[in-house]
This record gives structure tokens, sequence and C-alpha cells, in this order.
């Protein structure tokens, strides 16, 4: 797990460890961590959770109307195992979705903007 915690940090490159998952299942997790080998760009300056963040905030610009930019910060610490399990999926309910996200760290009205 990351060095912050759930509910305290984010993005921490722990999905590396986690591909196992039926929520992780897809071509992010097993190819693009899996196969490209994103340790052979990460440095003491740039982690790979910093790379996964540069990627994010650099597709998301591009799929904007007006190319708006996320505020991107670096220096994050990869994490050395996985997170916490139990990410909600389509069919579980509206109180193991609450609180999968309440141990985020999110309120119910942010968990229902992000979904």
């Amino acid at each position: 797990m990351g060095i912050a915690g759930p509910g305290l940090g984010g993005l921490d490159a722990s999905i590396g460890f986690e591909s196992d998952r039926p929520e992780n299942i897809g071509v992010f997790v097993n190819v693009t961590i899996g196969q490209v080998k994103f340790d052979q760009f990460n440095t003491v300056f740039l982690s790979i959770s910093d790379l996964i963040g540069v990627g994010l905030a650099d597709s998301l610009a591009t799929c904007a109307n007006d190319h708006r930019r996320l505020p991107l910060r670096v220096g994050r610490v990869d994490a050395t195992g996985p997170g916490p399990a139990g990410v909600p999926g389509p069919a579980d309910t509206f109180a193991f979705a609450l609180a999968a996200f309440n141990r985020a760290g999110f309120s119910q009205s942010e968990m229902i903007q992000a979904m």
C-alpha cells in the first residue's frame, strides 16, 4: 500500500500489484503496466505513479473541447504492494458502493459525482 494510505493520497501505482482482481481486468493494468514495463521509465525524479498521473492529465486534456489541463504535481511515492480490495461494480448495492467510497475518504455526494 502507498505511504499516504486510503483517503490521503490516491494515485500510488498499487494497481500494478492488482492485475488479478476483477475490477482491474483490461488493457491498462495487464498490458500497459504489465507488458510495457513502466518501471523502465521511472527514475529517482519521476515515479511510476507520476507517469500514470501525467498520462491521465494529458489524456483528459485531449478529450475536452477547450483542452483544459488538470493541475499536475509530481513527487508521488510508489506503493510497495496492492491497495485494499473492494472497488464497487455495477451490480453492487448502493450501501456497498457508499461504504467503499467512505473507506477511501469520499462523501456520498462526491461518490455520486464520481460515478
